[in-house]
């Protein structure tokens, strides 16, 4: 009994400590640090100069301390030239899941402000009703809100369509805004030319499922492969815990298991890159 209340306390304590950590001026100034990687998966935007050179030294340094703790000085050092590459990777990687999530979301996005202009309203009332369109994602709803809300106090359309399109990079978007945008300056049937880019939009999605289906066999072969160094290792750590020991204390082993893994990286890199179904 005493023992469970005295983890019970513990519990609580942990708890008020984690609060308390909250408020630490530190942890809120890396939150701050890593905001641009969280920004670029939840609104696409891009993170600028500075707050580049931030995250470069946060990388660089975690990079470090962990190489040194672990490998050894000289891995520590390569390790730090290697972790701002790998911040910008993570930020970018986090952007293009985001364009690619928006992307998806262009033909019913499409079909929706057709249907909202096919009832008489305007392009800014179109929009904003398909922000409120539940047959698109959350995210594709808040670019289509800021749309609106820009053309709402008073920024031109074509504006604010420029800055979506810059936010969404190329991809289906492109054709939807392109025609948006043509359709103002020369006039036309826009509800209808909507109507067909999104049927063009899902013949094009229907596509690119079957090729990704059709080489689904070839990318499991390669992630097998790749994976067997790493369940070799893992199997040998665990039958002779020992001789992993005795391997890692020496630099010139350990060296070559750095260069292992950065091999390893590279085939991942190159089997994504190969395998890669592009519109």
């Amino acid at each position: 009994m005493i023992a469970g209340l005295a983890a019970a306390l513990a519990a609580i304590v942990g708890w008020e400590l984690l609060a308390g950590l909250e408020r630490v001026a530190l942890l809120r100034a890396v939150a701050a640090v890593i905001a641009p990687a969280q920004a670029a998966g939840s609104d696409g935007r891009g993170a600028g100069v500075s707050e580049r050179r931030r995250l470069a030294l946060i990388a660089a340094a975690a990079a470090a301390l962990l190489g040194w703790s672990i490998l050894g000085l000289v891995p520590a050092l390569m390790l730090a030239c290697c972790g701002p590459l790998a911040a910008l990777a993570v930020i970018r990687a986090r952007q293009r899941r985001w364009r690619r999530s928006i992307n998806q979301d262009a033909a019913p996005a499409a079909r929706a402000i057709a249907d909202s202009l096919g009832a008489g309203h305007s392009l800014s009332v179109a929009v904003a009703n398909a922000a409120r369109e539940a047959a698109v994602c959350s995210k594709t709803r808040s670019v289509l809100a800021e749309v609106a809300c820009s053309i709402a106090i008073g920024l031109s359309p074509d504006d604010a369509l420029e800055a979506m399109r810059r936010r969404c990079g190329g991809g289906p978007w492109d054709a939807i805004i392109a025609a948006i945008q043509l359709q103002r300056r020369t006039g036309g049937d826009l509800a209808r030319l909507l109507r067909e880019l999104a049927a063009d939009l899902d013949g094009v999605a229907r596509a690119l499922r079957e090729a990704r289906a059709a080489s689904a066999q070839a990318r499991l072969t390669a992630r097998i492969v790749l994976a067997m160094p790493l369940l070799g290792a893992l199997i040998f750590a665990l039958a002779a815990p020992r001789a992993l020991a005795a391997i890692l204390s020496s630099p010139l082993p350990r060296g070559l298991l750095l260069l292992a893994a950065l091999l390893q990286l590279m085939a991942v890199v190159a089997v994504r890159r190969v395998a890669r179904v592009r519109q």
